[in-house]
């Protein structure tokens, strides 16, 4: 049985929809600000820097990023369809309940 199966609220998908968001574009943010103060240092002043473990892991924390860039997009529609959806029920019930109440 399907109504057994707990689905996300609107609340809540729009919450995890608002941090994921934030998180993306703060690490987008900060990304760029890394790059350009790596730049800013020279090639040579950063190369010590490109060996530290802690570049290594913004490396690959991009790359990671990178990697889920279209699952974001896709679940960015996935919340947006599922919204407008439950938006839409809520709207025919609510139809229905002031129809059922003007009759009587």
């Amino acid at each position: 049985m399907s109504d057994d199966i707990p689905t996300p609220s609107r609340v809540d998908l729009t919450t995890a929809y608002r941090i994921i968001t934030t998180l993306v574009e703060t690490l987008t943010a900060s990304s760029d600000l890394i790059a350009r103060m790596a730049q800013m240092l020279g090639e040579e002043a950063a190369r010590p820097l490109q060996q530290d473990p802690s570049w290594l892991a913004y490396l690959e924390a991009k790359r990671k990023l990178e990697r889920v860039h279209d699952d974001m997009h896709e679940f960015a529609r996935a919340v947006t369809a599922h919204i407008e959806l439950e938006n839409a029920r809520e709207a025919r019930r609510q139809e229905r309940d002031g129809d059922d109440g003007d009759s009587g």
